[in-house]
């Protein structure tokens, strides 16, 4: 009996089995409602479907390589979550008091922390981040005489001029930072967003394709 327990496919359809097993148990004799519980444990019944690698040979290989990466992968990962997580300060620290516009709009900003992040992830991807970068570096010419609207050079928040810029209505909301006006140019951003296109998109998630075909060749060699 104890054989059984030796495979890791039937250790798993053991786990499958048991937490339906238990669900079913406290649903109907216990008469519990744990609502989200219960769905994660519906889960496990779709789960059983797994079973099914292990007869397409192919299928197997592929899966043994992406479990055999795994712990690879969480490092590769674990990396890619602290750059964007430098970046996301230095982009706040940066850009958080330029002026919105073009792409850069409320969805795409860096006046958050949160909301650097999701621009960066954005960015990761290849979506647009040229627009962005241009968009940072707009001059004050560029905003008065194309856009015409007002902008500042310099925005310097102090606990003296912050209730000045609050009752210009400028803060919390709506900074209007600008570069100084013929310095229309993709200097302090061209740097920060190469440098990230670099790090991030060509590097470390090329990392992770490398990862699985080690794994992958692992798991050919591997009995």
């Amino acid at each position: 009996r104890l054989k059984y327990f030796r495979e890791n496919w039937n250790l798993f359809d053991f786990c499958c089995v048991t937490a339906t097993d238990i669900g079913i148990f406290l649903q109907v004799f216990a008469g519990l409602q744990l609502g989200p519980v219960f769905s994660v444990v519906r889960l496990f019944r779709i789960a059983r479907l797994f079973r099914l690698v292990r007869f397409a040979k192919g299928l197997n290989q592929l899966f043994t390589a992406f479990v055999l990466s795994l712990p690879k992968l969480v490092n590769v990962a674990a990396i890619l979550c602290l750059l964007l997580f430098l970046y996301a300060v230095l982009g706040v620290s940066l850009f958080g008091k330029v002026k919105l516009s073009g792409s850069l709009d409320d969805r795409a900003n860096f006046r958050t922390f949160y909301r650097a992040l999701m621009t960066l992830v954005r960015s990761m991807t290849g979506e647009a981040w040229n627009e962005l970068m241009h968009d940072l570096s707009r001059d004050k010419f560029y905003f008065e005489s194309v856009l015409e609207e007002h902008c500042v050079e310099t925005l310097r928040i102090t606990s003296e001029t912050y209730s000045t810029y609050v009752e210009q209505g400028i803060l919390p909301g709506a900074p209007n930072e600008c570069a100084p006006a013929g310095t229309d140019s993709v200097g302090v951003s061209g740097l920060f967003f190469s440098s990230f296109t670099s790090l991030v998109s060509f590097v470390v998630l090329n990392l992770f394709i490398a990862v699985i075909f080690e794994g992958f060749e692992d798991s050919m060699s591997s009995p």
